[in-house]
């Protein structure tokens, strides 16, 4: 799959589409996340998570949601990212609670799309057999700092972001999921960089 970053300056007017985009973005990788490891390994130290009060079914803690909040655009990627793609199967109604969590790494209709709670939710294939063996998905991201793809100005930056999602099992076993790549456009505020919008991409 190719994608076309397109010129700035970069339109405002997103409206529904962006609340579409960013729920449809969420489920894609949920669905191809069959394609995985079966094999599952030892679970690697999680070095970018950090212990805090909200816990889970495996134990495992989550990325701090108010770390570099206002940090550079590449750091304010990757937490956005790392928060929206960890999951809680075994209390999350669906992938958007993860995005609600990202809340503070978000901004413009992003941040909109993010408080809208859905009736129903659709679900990645695997996220009822998660769900009942209180297995937990950690995501990391991590910016391509050289890519020709990233730009930054004083008030707008665009980032390649790199991320991976682990499952970690409540037995201490972990299974990696497909890589992925996500194109994250970032407006800086005058609370710091918030992304405001990302599209993934197979590269």
């Amino acid at each position: 799959m190719t994608t076309t970053i397109r010129a700035r300056p970069r339109p405002r007017a997103r409206g529904l589409a962006t609340l579409a985009a960013a729920t449809l973005a969420v489920l894609v990788l949920g669905a191809t996340s069959g394609c995985g490891n079966d094999n599952p390994t030892p679970a690697p130290p999680a070095a970018s998570m950090v212990a805090g009060e909200q816990g889970n079914d495996a134990h495992t803690p989550l990325p701090d949601p108010l770390a570099d909040v206002t940090s550079a655009p590449g750091r304010t990627a990757e937490q956005a990212l790392a928060a929206m793609f960890s999951w809680q199967p075994a209390t999350d109604p669906g992938p958007a609670a993860a995005v609600a969590r990202a809340l503070p790494y978000l901004g413009g209709q992003l941040a909109a799309a993010a408080t809208v709670t859905l009736d129903a939710p659709l679900l990645p294939a695997q996220w009822a057999a998660w769900s009942r063996s209180h297995d937990t998905i950690t995501a990391a991201a991590t910016t391509r700092d050289t890519d020709p793809r990233s730009t930054e100005t004083a008030t707008e930056a665009t980032q390649v972001v790199d991320v991976r999602q682990i499952v970690l099992h409540a037995n201490g076993q972990a299974t990696p999921l497909p890589a992925m790549v996500a194109i994250a456009e970032l407006d800086h505020t005058a609370d710091g960089w918030r992304l405001v919008d990302y599209r993934l991409t197979g590269q």
